[in-house]
């Protein structure tokens, strides 16, 4: 029982850096990718959310990074595991993800042009898998999310090094000292005053910034998160998919996503022509 303590304890003091990367690069001046069959599906009022989640492959397998996302894949409850989340609003290749690097920790984040982001950079984007999931919402609900990602992207939003320690400790008693039940995150109600919903915060990781920016424009999502006194800042990239009316598109190498995004909004079964 000791040695495995301590080994849980020794996952949890690495996880703390998650999304981060020891990079101090940065391009300030990314060219947006833009395709205009990727930039507007807004239709009878309603519009679409988008979340890229991730799972890079390192070209060095021995980086500190790499071993991080080994780590949070071990103690990750969910079959599709991700490692990184970002938001768009669209499906050109411009999502918006946290990680710390440079002066600016929200950043564009281009799977076909790895170069502009230092997190990307070290990443190999042949094999690097990158899913795209989608969240139907108003136009207005669509409009306020938007908002609130512009403000933090030219404004401030750091990744808080620190949430991390806390969401490793919990996603170990979540994985190994939980019952199956409770492990599902409609069950996890952490947040029991529901207080947090109300203030303001610029204090994140990828993911709980993501579930900030909903639980303030997105109507059902609020809804969620309250009826289940969920904690935005314990949300790991891949609860993301458990959000409800959150639908899986596509998954693609990194280096093929707008191919397969051009391929997936040309098919016939697209949420764009068979959602209601």
């Amino acid at each position: 029982m000791k040695n495995k303590i301590l080994s849980f304890l020794s996952i949890y003091l690495l996880l703390f850096t998650s999304c981060a990367t020891t990079t101090n690069q940065q391009n300030d001046e990314v060219p947006l990718i833009y395709k205009k069959s990727l930039s507007n599906f807004e239709k009878d009022g309603y519009n679409y959310i988008f979340f890229r989640l991730y799972y890079p492959d390192y070209n060095n397998p021995l980086c500190i990074e790499n071993t991080l996302k080994n780590l949070i894949g071990f103690i990750d409850i969910h079959p599709e595991k991700y490692s990184h989340a970002a938001i768009g609003f669209d499906l050109n290749d411009n999502f918006i993800g946290l990680t710390s690097a440079g002066p600016k920790d929200l950043k564009i984040e281009q799977c076909t042009n790895i170069n502009s982001n230092p997190f990307m950079e070290k990443c190999n984007p042949k094999k690097s898998i990158q899913t795209i999931y989608a969240l139907k919402v108003t136009s207005q609900e669509y409009k306020r999310a938007k908002e609130i990602v512009d403000y933090f992207y030219y404004e401030k939003a750091d990744y808080s090094i620190g949430l991390n320690f806390a969401i490793g400790l919990f996603e170990i008693k979540r994985k190994f000292f939980s019952s199956q039940e409770s492990k599902q995150l409609k069950n996890l109600g952490t947040n029991k005053n529901g207080s947090q919903y109300n203030e303001y915060s610029d204090q994140f990781v990828c993911s709980s910034f993501i579930s900030y920016v909903l639980i303030n424009s997105v109507d059902s999502i609020r809804q969620f998160f309250e009826e289940n006194n969920l904690d935005y800042n314990l949300i790991i990239p891949s609860d993301i998919i458990s959000f409800p009316g959150v639908q899986k598109l596509f998954t693609s190498s990194w280096q093929s996503y707008t191919n397969a995004a051009l391929a997936y909004t040309n098919s016939e079964n697209n949420i764009f022509n068979t959602n209601k």
